[in-house]
């Protein structure tokens, strides 16, 4: 560990880390209550999300079956969508028809 530690230290240049090390000091500079804050709600979001994320990984490992399914569906899923607008437009073609049609039931369902 510490020879991994020497040869990073030994690639950083002193001056550019000081530039960014006082570029970051002066970011913070005084927004150490909202950086708290930040960090604090973090960590209540991580701690809300954990407990999904066995599902998550889940739902990820299937995602391609589900994915592939539906590709497989698509044509069939929009011939069905078709098919049902012009049924739908028959229908509101047909509306006065429709209408005579129905009214005649009820009138042989009060002979009857």
């Amino acid at each position: 560990v510490f020879q991994q530690l020497v040869s990073v230290l030994s690639h950083i240049d002193p001056p550019k880390l000081n530039e960014s090390l006082g570029a970051l000091a002066q970011a913070f500079s005084g927004r150490g209550p909202q950086l708290g804050q930040s960090l604090s709600d973090l960590d209540s979001f991580l701690a809300r999300l954990e407990p999904s994320l066995p599902a998550f990984r889940h739902d990820l490992a299937v995602l391609p079956v589900v994915s592939n399914a539906y590709a497989d569906a698509a044509p069939d899923l929009m011939k069905t969508a078709s098919n049902a607008t012009r049924i739908s437009k028959t229908i509101v073609d047909e509306q006065r028809n429709l209408d005579a049609l129905l009214i005649s039931a009820i009138g042989l369902a009060d002979i009857g």
